[in-house]
């Protein structure tokens, strides 16, 4: 999930997924690369932090770690 989209917060997005029972992996991927921000993903629910420009070897580490982790 984005981070930031226009008219949209991805980490009120993930904490109303979250509060409704979602239980899959939510990746936050964004361009915002400070430790407050990604705090602020980890602790809206989401399980991991991606920053773009998005490297697909790092998305194939992450997926992996979730796949594993269940």
């Amino acid at each position: 999930m984005d981070y930031r989209i226009p008219g949209l917060d991805g980490a009120a997005t993930a904490r109303e997924l979250r509060g409704r029972g979602y239980d899959r992996p939510i990746l936050a991927v964004t361009a915002s690369v400070t430790s407050e921000e990604r705090e602020e993903c980890l602790g809206s629910g989401m399980n991991d932090f991606l920053t773009k420009p998005l490297e697909l070897a790092l998305l194939d580490v992450a997926l992996r770690a979730q796949l594993r982790d269940r």
